[in-house]
């Protein structure tokens, strides 16, 4: 009997002793590697995040330039020059006297609050140009025109018999072209002003 108390206080000392103290130690380990891997978690989806805002930046550099050919920074008269004669190329209108306007003043809001500044004023230019052409031929021209990618906005328009047809067509005693037209146009494009 007494060796089974000897055993049993051995028992009690040892666990106290060793067995206790070690448990403590594994339990502070688990707790450390548990927020390691916590810590861990945490920055992978940081990491994650910050690789799916860098893809984010990429296409919103790619809409950036598609909006600054849409809506231009400056007026940029050659480009909607260029375009306007390109498209009319495209589609057999002869261009026959081109006009700009001067660009009209942007308008500033008068809002001061902080989502105000991020976007510029608008400004606007009028181009007018008389061309020659069919009717089919400018039905798509003005087809193009109001898919194009920079904005364009028809004001005026004015559709009337080419006249030296016409003439030409008294003059030999025939019929002149029914298809051919002169097309007096007058379209409005819009820019950021900065």
């Amino acid at each position: 009997m007494l060796i089974a108390l000897v055993l049993i206080v051995a028992s009690f000392l040892l666990y106290f002793d060793f067995i206790a103290p070690a448990y403590v130690t594994v339990q502070a380990l688990k707790g450390k590697v548990a927020s390691g891997q916590q810590s861990l978690d945490v920055e992978s989806k940081v990491i994650t995040q910050a690789q799916n805002l860098i893809a984010q930046y990429k296409n919103e550099t790619q809409t950036q330039q598609l909006l600054d050919i849409a809506l231009p920074t400056g007026p940029d008269v050659v480009g909607a020059l260029a375009q306007i004669y390109g498209l009319a190329t495209a589609n057999s209108i002869t261009v026959q006297s081109v006009g700009v306007s001067t660009p009209s003043a942007p308008k500033v809001s008068t809002k001061a609050n902080a989502s105000s500044t991020l976007v510029e004023p608008l400004g606007s230019l009028t181009l007018q140009f008389t061309g020659g052409g069919s009717y089919e031929n400018f039905k798509t021209f003005l087809g193009q025109l109001e898919t194009n990618l920079r904005i364009f906005d028809l004001q005026s328009l004015t559709i009337s018999p080419n006249s030296s047809a016409v003439s030409a067509g008294a003059k030999a005693g025939t019929g002149a072209n029914p298809d051919f037209f002169t097309y007096n146009v007058a379209v409005a494009t819009h820019y950021q002003a900065n």
